[in-house]
């Protein structure tokens, strides 16, 4: 049986590895709600960047700037009379930002200035910078999470998300089977994700602004739904 091609999202001889700054985008399977709603007890968007705001001031998210969760997470807008539990979409939502941080971390020539984890959907900007285009032919292995990157040499935004889904999947499987989370339909994400590159300072700055502001207009997301049972 022939399978309809899927429409790739990537652009045609576009080397995604050489320098540059990539807005992402990637999308729970059917638009499911697995996360924390926004005006519940969410995770803010997230920014390591500096006042000035600008692409040649941007500081690099470090595993000593991970997001403290206790701070972050509001525990008590997710408690109800019957149980002082977090709900499960807040579970999963720590454990979705925590694995982005480690995916991260692990690619040295790789930064995060702005990233925001939505109900049902992921917005974050990938900065690639290297020094040396051709010094890196292989990536370390992943110790902590006990996987290998899945590229040969220098990391690619495809790569990263690539990693990112994977990994974050083992680790929300592992939660189910723990009772943690509840079963899930086949997958966590869908299967491709989109992804544009940022050409210049502008263009920059427009979409770190909307990654700061999306969770304040979460009802007018294009991504939107009102099901959060």
């Amino acid at each position: 049986m022939n399978l309809p091609r899927r429409k790739s999202n990537r652009l045609k001889n576009y080397d995604y590895s050489q320098n540059g700054a990539y807005f992402i985008t990637l999308c729970t399977h059917n638009k499911k709600i697995l996360f924390t709603p926004v005006g519940d007890d969410s995770i803010s968007s997230r920014d390591s960047i500096s006042s000035c705001n600008s692409m040649s001031s941007r500081n690099s998210i470090s595993p000593h700037d991970s997001i403290s969760f206790q701070n972050t997470l509001s525990f008590s807008n997710s408690m109800s009379s019957r149980d002082s539990r977090p709900s499960y979409r807040s579970l999963s939502t720590q454990m979705i930002n925590s694995i982005f941080l480690k995916t991260i971390a692990h690619y040295p020539h790789v930064t995060c200035p702005k990233y925001v984890i939505m109900p049902n959907h992921f917005h974050a900007i990938l900065v690639i910078e290297r020094k040396d285009m051709e010094s890196h032919r292989s990536m370390e292995l992943l110790a902590d999470m006990g996987l290998r990157a899945d590229m040969e040499s220098a990391p690619t935004v495809s790569g990263v998300v690539q990693a990112f889904k994977r990994y974050s999947t083992i680790e929300y499987i592992k939660m189910v089977k723990q009772g943690i989370l509840p079963s899930f339909d086949k997958h966590i994400w869908q299967r491709s994700f989109h992804d544009h590159i940022i050409r210049n300072e502008q263009a920059y700055q427009k979409i770190w602004e909307y990654i700061d502001t999306n969770p304040l207009k979460w009802e007018l997301d294009c991504f939107y739904t009102p099901d959060y049972k």
